[in-house]
């Protein structure tokens, strides 16, 4: 199962790589398309055919050279589909961790936090993102006295970004999910809150550097909650859904393309070393585990991006 689950997320990446780049894929590689719509609406699914699936070889990446890095700068269309859904590592690990007798501490792996009311525009869109993700930890950890604030929380800075209109229409079944303890309904509606966010500035407001700023608390939040993990429960399998160096440089380098306000953010700026760190931490052969090493490095330093919001 860790082939084909890590293997998805790899290939998500190399998609995004090739059509930022037009760089030409390996010649064993499977072709990079977009996930079907079905299996970026239903990870849980995914996962299963992937656990159900034989094991397959592991597909290797090259190094991104300075003019593809630079590329990527780019806009890169349809990359919001490209990447792993928000709740799609966490089930991965869950699954992981199921399979080889273990147990996800979740409640552990999640801090409190709140946005701050002088967050600039930049700082609101990532702590969104980081939100989401602390979100769908919880519904894993089944604890609804920590999920009702954080909700509440969640659409405020929906509204401070735009989208709160959109994000509580999409979202209507999430607080009756919640106080009727409907875990899977809490996650499906935490997700369409995701959607819809996603969806109106992309479309309708042509603002894709808040998405994307969105998506990056989303995966930082995502790779620090799996390495938290780790650092307790080293798990072979499960470190390799951590193998995700192109996202990390594909990030790092969007952010250096942005453009107005959102550039000058202090952070924005804030999170350009650790990712480079993330993406040097997850560099080398897919097929290998991470050592301790560099999963304590990758948790360090999304834990330093995040923290600084």
């Amino acid at each position: 199962m860790r082939h084909q689950i890590s293997k998805k997320i790899q290939l998500a990446a190399l998609a995004i790589v090739i059509g930022a780049t037009g760089c030409k894929k390996p010649a064993e590689a499977p072709p990079a398309e977009a996930p079907p719509a079905e299996a970026v609406a239903a990870p849980e699914a995914a996962t299963a055919t992937a656990a159900a699936a034989p094991k397959a070889a592991r597909t290797e990446f090259k190094a991104l050279d300075p003019a593809e890095i630079a590329a990527l700068k780019t806009k890169a269309a349809g990359w919001q589909q490209l990447l792993p859904t928000p709740g799609e590592v966490f089930d991965a690990m869950a699954a992981m961790n199921k399979e080889a007798g273990g147990t996800v501490q979740w409640a552990a792996l999640v801090t409190d936090r709140t946005i701050a009311a002088d967050a600039d525009r930049a700082a609101v869109a990532v702590a969104v993102g980081r939100s989401i993700a602390d979100f769908l930890v919880l519904v894993h950890a089944q604890q609804a006295e920590r999920a009702a604030p954080l909700a509440e929380q969640l659409l405020a800075a929906a509204d401070r970004l735009g989208v709160g209109e959109q994000a509580r229409e999409k979202g209507a079944a999430l607080v009756p999910a919640l106080q009727k303890s409907d875990w899977a309904s809490t996650g499906a509606a935490v997700a369409s809150i995701f959607e819809a966010m996603r969806a109106e500035l992309t479309g309708k407001r042509a603002d894709e550097q808040t998405a994307l700023l969105i998506a990056v608390g989303v995966w930082l939040e995502g790779i620090r909650v799996v390495a938290t993990h780790l650092g307790t429960t080293p798990n072979e399998a499960t470190s390799g859904l951590l193998h995700q160096g192109h996202l990390a440089q594909f990030f790092a380098a969007r952010l250096e393309g942005l453009q107005g306000p959102l550039a000058a953010s202090p952070a924005v700026a804030s999170l350009k070393a650790p990712l480079v760190a993330i993406g040097k931490a997850m560099a080398g052969s897919h097929s290998d585990p991470l050592t301790a090493e560099a999963v304590a490095s990758i948790g360090s330093a999304a834990t330093e991006a995040l923290a600084k919001l």
